[in-house]
């Protein structure tokens, strides 16, 4: 109950965030995407993460944007090792 209500909240805050803040947006993305990763939701987190990449684009915080493209590429490759078993 509480990882989906954080989620909620969190959602509410991106519709807000996205237009007059993408960087901020993309950080409460990042923080959606680790709710979604402990409710097993892996599908939806990498998107999360990907979307806040494309968000984040050019930003001067380069530990955000590295952040992301590990969650990312974690996701994936966790994606890939389920495949495969």
């Amino acid at each position: 109950e509480e990882p989906e209500a954080a989620r909620r909240e969190l959602e509410a805050g991106i519709a807000q965030a996205r237009t007059r803040s993408p960087l901020l947006a993309a950080q409460l993305l990042d923080q959606k995407a680790q709710v979604e990763q402990e409710l097993g939701q892996r599908a939806q987190a990498l998107s999360d993460w990907q979307e806040a990449l494309r968000l984040a684009g050019e930003t001067p915080l380069p530990g955000l944007v590295a952040h992301l493209h590990l969650a990312a590429g974690s996701a994936l490759h966790e994606a890939s090792q389920g495949q495969r078993g």
